[in-house]
């Protein structure tokens, strides 16, 4: 489980997903087992729940592929 509430983790996700789409030319990414995020459990940052961490890490995703449904 990745810990998007983690400033770290968030720059890491940029850079990644940004090679990604930038460098290797990707136009699709299939996303599963988004379910298993959706558990809650301890984050960097206190009193965030499950789902709030989850549309962080996919609000980064979506920006850096040049989407935005967020």
């Amino acid at each position: 489980m990745l810990d998007t509430t983690n400033p770290g983790l968030r720059s890491n996700l940029r850079k990644t997903y940004s090679t990604l789409v930038n460098e290797w030319g990707v136009h699709y990414i299939k996303m599963d087992f988004m379910d298993d995020s959706g558990i809650e459990g301890y984050y960097y940052k206190p009193n965030t729940t499950a789902l709030e961490a989850q549309r962080i890490g996919l609000k980064i995703i979506a920006t850096r592929l040049g989407t935005m449904y967020f």
